[in-house]
Parts: C-alpha cells; structure tokens; sequence
C-alpha cells in the first residue's frame, strides 16, 4: 500500500447508491471506505456488495430509523475491529473505527473525523 488513502462520504443511504459509489470508487480505489448516514440495520448491512471492498466495522441503529456508520477496507487488508458501541448512542454518536498496520504504522480511523491517531 504506497499510495494509503481514506475516502469518507456521507452517504445518506447506501442500499440504492452501490452502483454508483463503485464506479466512483473505481477511479479514485481508496485503500479504505468510510460511511456516514448509511441508514442500514445489521441484518442489511452485512448483505451490501462493495466489490472489492469486505465491511470491516459497522455501527447501525437499533431503534431510530437511518443513522449509522460503516469503514470499508480492501480486500485481503490485515485489520482489526475495534469495539466502540459502549460508546455509541443513537442519534448522539455513532462510531466505528479499524486499526490497521501499515509498513509499521498503526492507524486508527473514524468517520466522524478528519484526523487519524497513529502509533
């Protein structure tokens, strides 16, 4: 990964815009995809076909309809899920974040943020 970039988008509801979110994602290949206002339940989220990006977190309401976060990350990318949602609240804030290693460099991402937390 030389060229590492991270792609957010506020997405205001993904089932009907996959098509065209992958021929965008086709000419810009971000190494990882982050999405706001995704407006997915889990039992949909996991059913969304990103190519070849695979779901690597997610937070989805429960209770209140749209909403939710999501980050995308190539396929056969080495991450790890982190569990935030004891820190999630519906309406208020909503995340998710992966932690990757990267040529020795740890990153943290979140939708929510411009910034990245590195180690």
């Amino acid at each position: 990964m030389n060229n590492f970039t991270i792609f957010h988008q506020n997405i205001r509801g993904l089932t009907h815009k996959t098509d065209e979110l992958l021929l965008f994602l086709n000419n810009l290949n971000p190494s990882v995809l982050c999405t706001t206002e995704h407006h997915l339940r889990s039992e949909e989220i996991n059913l969304i076909n990103l190519g070849q990006y695979a779901l690597g977190a997610h937070y989805c309401r429960k209770h209140y309809r749209q909403g939710g976060a999501s980050t995308y990350i190539l396929k056969n990318t080495v991450y790890e899920a982190i569990d935030l949602n004891q820190f999630c609240k519906e309406k208020v804030f909503e995340i998710c974040a992966l932690k990757m290693k990267i040529k020795s460099a740890h990153l943290l991402t979140d939708p929510h943020q411009e910034t990245f937390c590195t180690s």
